[in-house]
Formats: structure tokens, C-alpha cells, sequence
């Protein structure tokens, strides 16, 4: 499930999944940088770096490239929050400027995503992602649509380990 929601003003952008593997799997590929090159970036977008120093304050950057050649650059942030294996909580403030046809990115203020993993047994997880703070709606919409091909890019490295 996804949703674009708009919130005194503040847009938000909420998605549900189910993995067929364990909250650690899938926090690790979230915080471990071996992990995340695997899987991070949008459908037509490949990682070839991330940096993680996975602590309350702590930095992240990952280093992405569109695989056509028209895009190469680094996104990054810091930890909030982190309850592994259960809950991760970043602020990202500088975002990728991929998609620079319909937005500049450069422009864009800090947002916060939530990682919310629930066990529903059997070796499945639910995850819940929400990312907040956007203010124009076309930069909520270009990262649910980021969000969602990074998510079956992921789903599809769990299937394999």
C-alpha cells in the first residue's frame, strides 16, 4: 500500500510491504553498506558507495548513478533513531538531484523517514515506510516512486540471499 498524503501543509508519503524475510535481514540492508549498494536507488539507478556510521547522530551517504549516464551524485543525512532490529528514523538533507526535469533537489528541506519492521512469523516482515516534510508535491510524488522501485529492487536481494 502507498499513499501521498497532504498534512497541514506538509506533504507525506506512507508505504506498507511485506518481505519474505526477518526484521534483521532487512534492517541490515538498510544500515549495512555492503547491503544497501546491493538494492538502494530507484528502478534505473544502481549505488556503488554507502558510507554508514549507524549511531544516534550519526552520518550516512550513499554515492548513486543513473545507469544511462545522465545522473551521478551522493545523497545523504544522519540517524535519529535507531531500535534495531525493529525501528530506523534518518533525516536526509541533501537529496539527490536525479530527477532535476521536475525538481531541483538542491532546494529541497531536510525530510525525516521512519523504518517501522513488525514480524508477522513464518519468516515474513511488515515494513512501514513514511517519509515527511516535503512542500511541493511533486518532490513527494518523484520519492514515493523512488521509494517504491527501491523497495522491489530490495525485496528482490532478499529472495536471493
Amino acid at each position: 500500500m502507498t499513499s501521498l498524503a497532504d498534512v497541514d501543509d506538509v506533504l507525506r508519503i506512507d508505504i506498507t510491504r511485506v518481505f519474505d524475510a526477518t526484521p534483521e535481514e532487512i534492517f541490515a540492508a538498510f544500515t549495512q553498506p555492503a547491503h544497501i549498494v546491493q538494492w538502494w536507488g530507484p528502478q534505473g539507478f544502481a549505488t556503488d558507495k554507502a558510507d554508514v556510521d549507524l549511531r544516534p547522530g550519526g552520518l550516512f551517504s550513499v554515492h548513486m548513478r543513473a545507469e544511462d549516464g545522465s545522473y551521478e551524485g551522493d545523497m545523504s543525512g544522519r540517524f535519529l533513531e535507531i531500535e534495531a532490529p525493529n525501528r530506523l528514523v534518518f533525516e536526509i538533507t541533501k537529496h539527490c538531484n536525479g530527477a532535476p526535469h521536475l525538481f531541483d533537489a538542491t532546494k529541497m528541506p531536510p525530510t525525516t523517514v521512519t523504518i517501522t519492521l513488525r514480524p508477522l512469523g513464518k519468516g515474513q516482515t511488515e515494513l512501514a515506510l513514511t517519509q515527511t516534510g516535503f512542500i511541493e508535491t511533486v518532490t513527494a510524488e518523484a520519492h514515493l516512486g523512488g521509494w517504491s522501485g527501491s523497495l522491489e529492487k530490495l525485496s528482490d536481494t532478499l529472495t536471493v540471499h
